[in-house]
């Protein structure tokens, strides 16, 4: 490679590094600025302490050093959020490859039994989940829609009422989890503020429409 060529390689580098820089910085502010505005908490730092209180995920089951970061936190109408980038890596070597995905979490009043639902993706049948098999539901609109899966299809059918169902169909992008008492919604990509906004706004009523007192007694 000749001495010009070298050149124009290595500022074509310097200038993608510096517009990746820039897109980052960027993004946390504009995250830091939704945070605000919502009155949660915003922290730019990568959390180890929640990477490992949510190992438990489906979501924190796939690939290795994962990383979550640019987290907000906070309460609405006594649930508690938790929101944030994350970034995982899967193969090795040469076949290593970068994944991104943005995750909003509400905690819900109910303690509920695992579903796995993805829109695209392919189930990796991975740890506890392992014994997942896939979940039909009474809606053929929905199934075109979402692909489910869990290890109790008889107490998963009875939470995934026609209104659950409704609403998550109107969650483009998003695949979901139910588990334990944590509502899981993630995008395959890093969503903007607004649409992160709209996520939160969708878990949280998933989480109110399952907290309530008629789901508690629903057999």
């Amino acid at each position: 490679m000749t001495e010009p060529a070298i050149i124009i390689v290595i500022l074509g580098i310097l200038l993608l590094g510096g517009w990746l820089l820039v897109r980052y910085y960027r993004r946390r502010r504009l995250l830091a600025t939704l945070a605000y505005r919502l009155r949660f908490r915003f922290s730019a730092h990568h959390d180890p302490a929640l990477s490992d209180s949510l190992a438990g995920l489906y979501l924190m089951q796939l690939g290795h050093a994962r990383n979550a970061y640019n987290v907000i936190n906070g309460r609405r109408e006594e649930l508690e959020l938790t929101a944030f980038d994350y970034s995982y890596e899967t193969g090795l070597g040469s076949d290593r490859s970068s994944n991104h995905a943005s995750v909003v979490i509400w905690k819900a009043n109910l303690p509920l039994p695992s579903v796995v639902a993805l829109r695209e993706n392919d189930f990796s049948p991975l740890g506890k989940f392992a014994s997942f098999v896939s979940l039909p539901t009474r809606n053929p609109h929905f199934d075109r829609s979402f692909t489910l899966y869990s290890n109790h299809p008889e107490k998963a059918a009875g939470v995934l009422t026609d209104d659950l169902l409704r609403l998550f169909l109107h969650c483009r992008y998003v695949n979901w989890e139910f588990n334990d008492r944590y509502v899981v919604l993630f995008a395959d990509r890093l969503l903007s503020a607004p649409q992160l906004r709209r996520l939160i706004r969708r878990g949280l009523q998933t989480a109110k429409l399952l907290s309530d007192p008629m789901m508690k007694s629903h057999p």
